[in-house]
């Protein structure tokens, strides 16, 4: 049967949740003999560690696609009659398989391969390093959303240089991955910023990751096929709340964030994973103002803590993608913002020595 790994904006980690999904879904249905339609190179890539897959069978989709989907004509278009897509688009006329976070909780249970037959480690890029990706704001375009989507989601890089260098003295090799336009990394003889090299693709950062000691990642990127492969992974300030687990709370007065297991990590194996959720609460617009000096779009607070790091930011409620945030009310919306704290240096190194 045919199928497709795709996103509407180009994402790497929805693709990476698709393909772990499809990989399920293969095992499940035992198809042995897929047909596989990408839009993109990474994609392909992704779609190589799904054990069985073969590059033959893995086929480049046209552009027309996109167009199919947003305009919701992919029922009238024969082109993709037979193509599965993932779960997360409902247009009519569409066939699916079952591909967002909730799912891959569901069995049977599967592992991402690296197609070593595939590549060729030409920038001899080393086996046991302490790999880490970070994610900053408007450094990585996505189709349709745009380069600071879902700005809680961005840290403070200064946080993770920090911890490189830690490491990194400590003689472990240090290899970051991400993109060109992200701030540069250390420079330290055991640190690689593989993220600022030319010449490279989505099979390098596979490997390094299948390679890794561990990998240390943020919420954002391609951490779930690290998840998938079932490496030991440090996904950090997390604050992606899908599903009905993660809501809100007021009492007294005081509104608060719980997060309980959302889908999105729900499915990671405890044994090679560690998950560290940002600190968030409901502060008054005027607190938030007198901390940061004003209140901040997607920059950091100006009042960094004891060792230098500005690890805080604010956020009006309406810049945030949180549907829950509807539970609090109108005028406590306006009156409030949320204050999001990043992990701390000293939770970061704790998760990576529990692995090492």
């Amino acid at each position: 049967m045919k199928y497709a790994i795709w996103r509407h904006e180009n994402a790497l980690g929805n693709s990476g949740e698709h393909t772990v999904g499809l990989a399920k879904h293969l095992a499940r249905v035992q198809d042995a003999q897929p047909e596989i339609y990408v839009e993109t190179e990474f994609q392909k890539c992704f779609a190589l560690c799904i054990p069985g897959t073969t590059s033959q069978r893995i086929h480049f989709i046209d552009k027309g696609l996109y167009d199919a989907v947003m305009n919701k004509s992919f029922g009238r278009d024969p082109r993709y009659h037979e193509i599965h897509m993932p779960n997360a688009y409902h247009v009519p006329g569409m066939k699916t398989y079952p591909a967002c976070w909730a799912d891959l909780s569901q069995p049977p249970d599967c592992t991402l391969r690296f197609p070593r037959e595939h590549y060729e480690n030409r920038r001899n890029l080393p086996s046991g390093a302490i790999v880490i990706q970070v994610r900053e704001p408007n450094t990585f375009w996505k189709r349709s959303v745009g380069a600071n989507e879902d700005p809680q989601r961005s840290v403070a890089p200064q946080t993770f240089f920090k911890v490189a260098e830690y490491f990194a003295d400590k003689g472990f090799p240090i290899v970051r991955l991400g993109d060109k336009n992200q701030t540069p990394f250390p420079r330290h003889k055991n640190i690689r910023d593989f993220a600022l090299e030319s010449e490279r693709d989505m099979l390098d950062d596979l490997f390094l990751i299948s390679e890794s000691r561990v990998f240390l990642s943020c919420d954002s990127g391609i951490w779930p096929i690290a998840g998938g492969m079932k490496k030991n992974l440090v996904l950090s300030n997390v604050t992606s709340v899908y599903g009905p687990q993660a809501h809100f709370k007021i009492e007294n007065g005081q509104a608060g964030f719980i997060l309980d297991k959302p889908a999105i990590v729900d499915w990671l194996d405890p044994r090679t994973t560690r998950v560290l959720y940002k600190k968030v609460r409901f502060v008054p617009k005027a607190e938030a103002g007198r901390v940061a000096g004003r209140i901040m779009r997607g920059r950091w607070s100006r009042k960094p803590d004891s060792k230098g790091v500005f690890p805080y930011r604010f956020f009006p409620l309406k810049d945030l993608s949180w549907h829950n945030l509807r539970q609090i009310g109108k005028d406590r919306q306006k009156s409030m913002c949320l204050e999001i704290q990043d992990n701390t240096f000293e939770e970061l190194v704790q998760a990576i020595e529990s692995f090492l």
